[in-house]
């Protein structure tokens, strides 16, 4: 080797100054996407379009799994499927009235242009906002997934209402089948159900399913302990028409604070709560009036209530295997929107 070619050889081994400059953000970007095209087009994606994976959990309020923990599977609430019309699958994501992103393509150089503002404090915390997501979805890969136990405690509740409620209108006496179902599906298999959603971190499901839980199972002992007090203890005596019905309007009192909390879910857990509520009701002033109308009135407002349940319990269990909406359950924010543009309709038809 000559010397000059080692000179050579030795200059081009050091760096060059111009090298050395610190690379302005923009300059930065542009590198990291002309270096290789996969992890362009996959970045890009990600800090610049809305993609996640769908929820089919319809016991959740809207913006409840993106808060309140540090687990990164509470971070992943959007759809990874392109949504119809611009809008997000996800209907209990808080933002999913926000319409998807523009496509993110190449200038006429073939470079990715800068989808961020460095110099904005708005777009500075949108960056950071968007690391977060990426990391926690990283996490969430290898972290331990919880499966809804939802449909479970929803058909619980569903079937032994409708049963209960058959034995209201009078058709069908007080079996063992209604007791066998009060203490086994209704009470035990419910008040499991709401163990697992405290693990899970759902407070609503939680309250909602231990309480009815435990209601089914107080039930089933209203129901039972009179036939051992009644003529051997002085205590314990049993309960009065007057005093049930107390204590079912007690219930109907929790279960009109619980449809509030349903009023920023969707429509069929709506439903399904203001259906109890009003059996709850009925049922209290019933048997507080020694109604036999009143209670076959009852029954059959219960029937329809255990129905929406078991409607809602088909929908998670349909929606998540299908991995599609089969059977819809209409959010909150949709009807909003419909009633909100039958109003402005009607209002323009009237000025016109």
């Amino acid at each position: 080797m000559s010397t000059a070619q080692g000179g050579d050889a030795r200059k081009s081994t050091q760096p060059r100054v111009k090298d050395l400059q610190p690379a302005s953000n923009d300059e930065r970007l542009h590198r990291v996407f002309k270096s290789n095209d996969g992890i362009a087009a996959a970045m890009s994606e990600d800090l610049c379009a809305r993609r996640s994976r769908t929820s089919y959990d319809y016991l959740v309020g809207a913006g409840d799994a993106a808060s309140g923990s540090n687990d990164g599977a509470h971070f992943i609430y959007h759809s990874n499927r392109k949504p119809t019309g611009g809008r997000s699958l996800d209907y209990l994501d808080g933002d999913q009235n926000r319409t998807a992103s523009a496509p993110y393509t190449r200038d006429d150089h073939g470079h990715y242009p800068p989808c961020l503002n460095f110099e904005s404090d708005s777009d500075e915390r949108l960056l950071d906002h968007q690391i977060r997501m990426l990391e926690a979805k990283k996490a969430a890969a290898t972290s331990r997934k919880f499966t809804n136990s939802g449909p479970v405690g929803l058909l619980a509740f569903g079937l032994t209402t409708i049963l209960l409620n058959l034995h209201n209108t009078g058709r069908f006496p007080l079996s063992t089948v209604v007791v066998g179902m009060g203490i086994c599906l209704g009470g035990g298999a419910q008040f499991v159900v709401g163990l697992l959603e405290w693990v899970r971190g759902n407070a609503f499901a939680y309250v909602a399913f231990t309480s009815y839980g435990a209601f089914w199972l107080s039930l089933v002992c209203v129901w039972t302990l009179p036939n051992t007090a009644a003529g051997t203890s002085v205590i314990v005596e049993p309960a009065t028409g007057y005093f049930v019905g107390v204590y079912l309007l007690m219930w109907g009192i929790f279960s009109f604070v619980m449809l509030l909390c349903t009023i920023r879910m969707n429509v069929a857990i709506f439903l399904v709560f203001l259906t109890v509520t009003l059996l709850f009701l009925m049922l209290g002033c019933s048997s507080m009036a020694n109604s036999a109308a009143g209670l076959r009135a009852a029954g059959y407002e219960g029937i329809v209530c255990g129905s929406l349940a078991l409607y809602l319990a088909f929908a998670e269990i349909l929606n998540e295997a299908w991995d599609r909406t089969i059977l819809p359950v209409i959010p909150m924010t949709q009807l909003l929107d419909w009633l909100s543009s039958r109003t402005q309709k009607s209002t323009g038809g009237s000025v016109g």
